[in-house]
This record gives C-alpha cells, sequence and structure tokens, in this order.
C-alpha cells in the first residue's frame, strides 16, 4: 500500500511539472529526488544492508543512527561552467584564452555560462530488532553503499524449577 502510494506521488511529481497549462516546465528546473533502491539481507552472524547510490561520492552521503533506525541523506550537486569567445569573431579558433583577454582594448567579449544539476534524497530505514548497532561496518563501491550489522545473540531460555 505504501509503496503504490509513493509510486503515485513520484508519477504525479514528475508529470505536475510538465503540464502545459501550468507551462512552468520550461522556467523551473526542479532537482532530481529518488529513493535509491535498499535491500536487507540476513545472513548468519550479520545483516547486510546494500543501497544502490550511483554518482554519489563518500562526502555527500550521511548516516545517522538512532536506536534501530538508520538515516541516510545525500545530495550531489554538479556545477558546470563553460567559457565562449564572442561567436561573432571569425578566427576564434586560432587564438589563445590569454591573447582575448589582452585585446580587451578591441572588445572582444568572453561569455561564461554556468549551469548546475542536482540530485537528492533521504530515506529511513527500520533495523532488526537484534541488530547490534555498536558493531557496524560500512563500505562504498561501484555505486552501492553497504552497511553490515553483527547480530546480537539469541537470548536463551531457561527452565525454572519451583521450590
Amino acid at each position: 500500500m505504501v509503496i503504490e502510494m509513493m509510486s503515485l506521488m513520484r508519477h504525479f511529481l514528475e508529470h505536475f511539472m510538465d503540464d502545459p497549462i501550468l507551462g512552468l516546465a520550461d522556467d523551473i528546473q526542479m532537482p532530481e529526488v529518488r529513493m535509491p533502491k535498499t535491500t536487507i539481507k540476513s545472513e548468519e552472524k550479520e545483516y547486510v544492508v546494500n543501497i544502490e547510490v550511483p554518482g554519489f561520492k563518500k562526502e555527500e552521503i550521511e548516516l545517522e543512527l538512532r536506536g534501530r533506525h538508520l538515516l541516510l541523506s545525500a545530495k550531489h550537486v554538479e556545477e558546470k561552467k563553460t567559457e565562449e569567445e564572442n561567436p561573432s569573431k571569425e578566427n576564434k579558433n586560432t587564438e589563445t584564452k590569454e591573447q582575448i583577454i589582452q585585446k580587451n582594448d578591441s572588445k572582444e567579449i568572453i561569455e561564461y555560462k554556468e549551469s548546475y544539476s542536482s540530485s537528492q534524497f533521504q530515506q529511513q530505514i527500520m533495523l532488526p530488532r537484534n541488530v547490534d548497532t555498536e558493531n557496524v561496518s560500512t563500505t562504498l563501491e561501484n555505486g552501492v553503499l553497504t552497511l553490515k550489522f553483527a547480530k546480537k545473540p539469541e537470548i536463551q531460555s531457561q527452565k525454572l524449577e519451583i521450590n
């Protein structure tokens, strides 16, 4: 039920800005919001949590444990700057940028263009009851964040004798 609602909301948000009546798609660039694929696998002595985060560097990812709640957030911003000489100049490929800058007297114009893209997400994962949050290791390899949590020993039951 929750997954279906998230899917409907994602579909609505993706197509909302493209609505021809609103006409906002060309004027506003929304950051990309994605929910990473997450798997939790129970092995003999540990739990392995794999989260797909392609394109993110470890410096862009924040992890926080609050009891059994794993909070994950990531934000990636990519800035691009390009420089172009005035397109009206015929021999623009023959001069270097330094030569053009020195020709300020002849009013050569260099255009600077900046653009950026960003993507971000936040996710909360409820960990199993017997997870040992004090014994965890993390790695980021090939766009997959892996967390390994040791399992706490099972509580052993014992029979009590009545005196």
